[in-house]
């Protein structure tokens, strides 16, 4: 079995030591799995004071045996996040949790392994004039689908996007109400959903 091992980290907006516990466990989880055995998830954490508790849940992948977790550092709320796809690269994309303004709103992300001197870099995707998003699928030339908001309120209406790093992210529209795009493949070909006329009935399209 392929496992996240066993460690310390320090989670942002903890206020104790917190244990990363490997897949298998009660809390964590594996959201795709490549090929070459490549696999992105949630890796969550629990504070090593039990009376506390909280328990934080980073993104994480692990591909040819390296293992990474990354979060947004500049948030001040516990991290709630998870990738959900990862390239030949170790590009990885997925959501993370993150204050804007007042409001905690999930942002669709794109981690970066090789920026900051491998360090690694995570950058929020952005939306179309609402609050959330989330990136569900990279390819191998960095191609990145998902869903974003395009306005606010109590139900926000979202549609498909496409993102790269030459062009940003794009509104690929809806041929309904809302739509999300939930895989790429390695010719680009965007298959997803969309509301085909209510928020309950939906059809499937590909871009």
């Amino acid at each position: 079995a392929v496992g996240f091992q066993l460690q310390q980290v320090d989670g942002p907006g903890s206020q104790c030591p917190l244990q990363r516990f490997g897949i298998g466990a009660p809390i964590s989880a594996v959201f795709a799995i490549r090929n070459d055995g490549g696999v992105s998830g949630s890796c969550e954490t629990i504070c090593s004071l039990p009376l506390l508790s909280p328990r934080d849940s980073y993104a994480c992948t692990r591909l040819g045996g390296v293992e990474r977790s990354f979060s947004f550092s500049e948030r001040e709320l516990p991290p709630r996040d998870g990738a959900l796809a990862v390239n030949s690269a170790g590009e990885a994309v997925g959501y993370a949790l993150k204050k804007v303004g007042s409001a905690h709103v999930e942002r669709g992300f794109f981690f970066d392994p090789a920026a900051n001197n491998g360090a690694g870099v995570i950058v929020d995707l952005g939306t179309f004039g609402g609050l959330n998003s989330r990136a569900t699928d990279i390819n191998d030339t960095g191609r990145i689908v998902g869903r974003a908001d395009i306005d606010q309120g109590a139900f926000p209406r979202y549609h498909a996007f496409v993102s790269s790093r030459a062009q940003g992210i794009q509104d690929i529209g809806s041929l309904g109400e809302n739509s999300a795009a939930n895989a790429v493949n390695s010719a680009g070909t965007v298959v997803g959903d969309y509301d085909f006329n209510s928020r309950t009935k939906a059809r499937a399209f590909i871009f």
